[in-house]
């Protein structure tokens, strides 16, 4: 069972900003944008019409909207969220500005939420994610199979609610954190298109020119772990230590580095792509203390970890204790 560490929602770069940890330690991951007419076509692997979604027709998931009116907060779906957290001002795709004043598509993916959309045949929904070009050329050089585990990572940062208003805490750091689990039953790639099910098709990795890209692979999650039927095969995490991969303590990080990461979240002796021993370091900062950290390369996507049976268990130890 490999693990792969996979980096997804918004950032500098797509999106602009965090995504938010509620005052409650929900951390809800907001998708990444996708511009009409960028990356996707009108019609789907199959040649049947493909509709692309937008941020106003993906909800918040079911518990999280009681939450928010529970505490008289009007936020139903990615557009009111976003529109609360940005108060208007627009988002990123790379260096493209998109007016939330505007119909703005996103890139629904991972999809983790039976409710986020309507879906065809819902009952038999399992959580999907898609990957393509060099990334998921990376993940097949690595040989991702079924039953290895993507834990999904993002960039967050704190909020509170002032007078029915979702806003960001600016005394907070951004914060690198683990938010989600996906543990793999099937692959799609082309040439398996008998294989697609209806309740899958609204899947961005499914449209025309996703599909027909180079590498593209759909994988579509377990509907119960394998090693603990008891628990669904992919879900989300509330916020815990545990899951913060950027190191918080300022002696080790004054500068609240995000690609400064703590040391013994992923232990010496493992492998892992895109990285080499070099990454854990252990120096003196400019006080005379002796530091430790692990630098988190800057810019991957999925960073594949080799079979280790001790860091397969605490894996599965934290999936268990902090899974929902």
């Amino acid at each position: 069972m490999k693990i792969i560490i996979s980096r997804k929602g918004f950032d500098s770069g797509y999106g602009g900003y965090p995504s938010p940890i509620l005052p409650d330690g929900t951390l809800l991951s907001i998708p990444i944008p996708n511009s009409k007419g960028n990356h996707l076509s009108e019609y789907s692997y199959d040649n049947s019409p493909y509709v692309q979604t937008t941020y106003e027709q993906v909800k918040i998931p079911q518990s999280t909207r009681e939450y928010f009116h529970k505490n008289n907060v009007e936020i139903d779906n990615f557009k009111d969220l976003l529109s609360q957290l940005t108060h208007g001002f627009p988002i990123k795709l790379n260096k493209e500005v998109l007016s939330l004043k505007e119909k703005q598509f996103c890139h629904l993916d991972p999809d983790l939420f039976t409710d986020a959309i309507k879906r065809e045949n819902h009952e038999d929904w399992r959580a999907m994610f898609g990957q393509a070009k060099a990334a998921q050329g990376h993940l097949n050089k690595k040989g991702v199979c079924p039953d290895d585990i993507f834990l999904f990572f993002g960039l967050f940062r704190h909020t509170n609610i002032v007078n029915g208003r979702l806003n960001y805490n600016c005394s907070k750091p951004d914060l690198h954190i683990i938010f989600a689990y996906f543990q793999i039953e099937l692959i799609l790639k082309k040439g398996d298109e008998k294989k697609i099910k209806p309740w899958m098709k609204k899947h961005p990795h499914l449209d025309r020119v996703l599909w027909h890209s180079k590498n593209n692979a759909v994988y579509i999650a377990r509907s119960k772990l394998r090693w603990n039927p008891a628990l669904s095969g992919y879900g989300c995490f509330k916020l815990n230590d545990a899951l913060i991969l950027t190191e918080t303590n300022p002696i080790v990080n004054p500068k609240r580095n995000l690609t400064i990461w703590k040391y013994n979240f992923l232990s010496e002796d493992i492998q892992i792509s895109y990285h080499s021993k070099n990454s854990w370091k252990k120096e003196k900062n400019q006080s005379g203390d002796d530091i430790k950290y692990f630098r988190s390369a800057g810019k991957g996507q999925e960073f594949v970890i080799k079979e280790d049976t001790k860091f397969q268990e605490r894996i599965r130890s934290l999936i268990n204790k902090y899974g929902i």
